[in-house]
């Protein structure tokens, strides 16, 4: 049965999430932020709980072991916008009932526009060469307001590497998928990370296929900038192992740029557009929500 101070729910990542009795609730955890909270229920949560649970974890959002529970007649639901009216959907609650368990929605779900973007994402990341074949974008210039600049850029152009020393080489290849410098042994830290013992848990990082990218940056071309080595890694076979930085064709990918989007400037010029920009996606759901708001 699901109880507060029990073992509950156990996150992509391995780890175990708590609820001690004087928590007096019962946390839903995602990989990297609290999805919802089932806060001082009266009894073991019900049906309508293990339904969410069940939920999420069709989605991947989460790996649990949830058992039948008593029955919970009445579910409030807690929050705002798309996530809320998900997960109010999932567990047939409302926002207007005396509830017996209630569930503050707090973090991200996936829904089918999502899971489909990233499904075409994930085929356009793995149609690409795994290993670019130039570390130089095309020597081609072309003329704006008078100026010549590098370009015009398309597609492959922004497909190319780097050349890190065998020291950062080794330093990839430990870094597992959601992982980051705190999975590197001791012989491979730099001074200055092994005396930071706690925070910039993204640097070094290992973007992953089955979640969201985290910001990208303006120098997401450095490893040490933020969590941006490619996704494919293998724990079994070390051969299976892309260890290199995302290239600036993927890190527009994951902005949402199009395949068509032309570019112009040296490789610097193009990283700060790409990493100052605004997600194409985002964009479209703000201005959507603000759409709705005006009708």
């Amino acid at each position: 049965m699901i109880t507060p101070g029990h073992q509950v729910f156990r996150g992509l990542d391995g780890g175990w999430r708590y609820a001690t009795p004087d928590e007096r609730f019962v946390r839903i955890d995602g990989p990297d932020e609290v999805l919802a909270m089932v806060a001082d229920p009266p009894h073991d949560p019900g049906p309508r709980f293990a339904q969410l649970v069940a939920a999420l974890t069709d989605r991947g959002v989460l790996v649990t072991d949830v058992a039948a529970a008593p029955p919970v007649a009445r579910v409030r639901v807690e929050g705002s916008g798309p996530v809320a009216d998900r997960v109010c959907e999932l567990v047939g609650g409302s926002a207007d009932t005396e509830p017996e368990v209630v569930v503050s929605v707090a973090g991200w779900l996936p829904d089918e526009e999502w899971c489909a973007r990233d499904a075409e994402l994930r085929e356009q990341v793995v149609a690409l060469p795994e290993r670019p074949a130039t570390t130089e974008l095309p020597a081609a210039r072309t003329e704006f307001f008078g100026q010549s600049v590098p370009g015009v850029f398309k597609w492959l152009d922004l497909h190319f590497g780097r050349t890190p020393r065998e020291l950062s080489l080794q330093r990839y290849d430990h870094v597992p998928p959601g992982g980051g410098r705190f999975d590197l042994p001791a012989e491979l830290l730099p001074r200055c990370w092994r005396e930071k013992k706690t925070g910039t848990t993204d640097v070094m990082g290992r973007l992953r296929w089955d979640q969201p990218s985290l910001t990208i940056r303006t120098e997401f071309f450095k490893p040490e900038k933020g969590r941006y080595l490619h996704p494919q890694w293998d724990r079994d076979d070390p051969a299976n192992r892309v260890n290199r930085v995302i290239t600036h064709l993927e890190a527009a990918l994951l902005q949402g740029f199009p395949e068509t989007f032309a570019w112009c400037g040296s490789k610097v010029r193009i990283a700060k557009q790409i990493g100052n920009a605004v997600p194409v996606g985002l964009s479209s759901a703000i201005a959507g929500q603000v759409l709705q708001r005006l009708r």
